[in-house]
């Protein structure tokens, strides 16, 4: 899961920043801005060694500070 924000309407990005590693997969994302601080929302299930998936009931949480 990376975080990225466009100034030109999407013809290119800027301040990547990893928010979670390749060890789960992440869906339902959802933003809330307040200033200059973002809170991210989602959904996470957990890929195994063996190629199945365990769904996990969790909603995760994160706190950005934006430039």
């Amino acid at each position: 899961l990376t975080l990225a924000y466009s100034d030109d309407n999407g013809r290119s990005w800027k301040n990547f920043e990893q928010i979670e590693d390749d060890s789960h997969n992440y869906c339902y994302i959802s933003m809330t801005f307040k200033g200059k601080t973002l809170l991210l929302t989602y959904y996470e299930s957990e890929n195994r060694p063996d190629g199945t998936r365990r769904n996990l009931a969790s909603c995760k949480m994160q706190t950005v500070t934006l430039p």
